[in-house]
């Protein structure tokens, strides 16, 4: 028989043993809810920064800061995006071409009206789906790709203001092994910038701005209103509205 002394023991024991577990648990716990709170917040904020159209076009301009030269290259143009067929990037100056990555995985480099190259290469296809996947706001596949890391405020001295800002940390080793990271600045509700700096610290900085969100094409339609937004992007625009049919012509030369 148990004296009362060796209950009371028993009973102080797993007493203890079970607070002890609870405090661990509940340790452990905190940190697993805390970086899930801190990668919703993240993606959300993400989210709010991107276009928010499953279609638009817009202007850019861009600034690439290459090594070894004092002045930064100057490029601006026009976009159109289209969440069901894909990206055109048409640079006007300081020259006129346009790339076009689509959604089927088929891209393209036009000048003008003398048709367009297939572009082929990862270099391509990482490009093509990283502008695709930031200006489509696929918060899952870029996720996938990158780590996001808090969002913050920036002072913006020039406005009076701060400015909404977030950093995508490369996650896999294919990405890792093109860019350091990227930074996206959400200025205004149409005047986006988003900053990549490469592995060499070279940084290309564009500013998307007059982002314009247009009713979504239909499939008849997406090549007449693509040209009526895009200044000299007749070939750009065929391109997008069906690219089969320009790869097959580029096959046939």
């Amino acid at each position: 028989m148990i004296d009362a002394a060796t209950l009371f023991r028993n009973t102080l024991k797993i007493v203890f043993n079970t607070f002890i577990f609870c405090a661990i648990s509940s340790i452990a716990g905190l940190p697993v809810i805390a970086l899930t709170n801190a990668a919703d917040s993240a993606e959300a904020s993400l989210q709010a920064m991107l276009p928010d159209s499953c279609q638009f076009s817009g202007k850019f301009e861009q600034h690439k800061q290459l090594s070894g030269i004092p002045d930064p290259l100057v490029s601006s143009g026009q976009v159109f995006f289209s969440c069901h067929h894909g990206l055109i990037w048409q640079q006007l100056q300081p020259f006129n071409e346009s790339v076009v990555y689509t959604n089927k995985g088929l891209h393209f480099r036009s000048t003008g009206s003398s048709g367009a190259e297939t572009l082929e290469g990862p270099q391509h296809e990482v490009t093509a789906n990283l502008l695709i996947n930031l200006l489509g706001a696929d918060i899952e596949a870029i996720s996938d790709d990158f780590s996001l890391l808090s969002p913050v405020e920036r002072s913006n001295s020039t406005a009076r203001q701060f400015t909404p800002s977030i950093m995508l940390k490369p996650a896999n080793d294919l990405l890792k092994r093109a860019m350091s990271s990227i930074t996206i600045d959400k200025l205004s509700n149409d005047n986006i910038r988003i900053q990549f700096i490469d592995n060499l610290q070279q940084r290309t900085l564009i500013k998307l701005f007059n982002i314009d969100r247009t009713r979504t094409s239909t499939p008849d339609s997406l090549y007449r209103d693509c040209q009526q937004i895009l200044r000299q992007g007749d070939v750009a625009c065929s391109i997008l509205h069906d690219p089969e049919w320009q790869s097959v012509k580029d096959f046939d030369r």
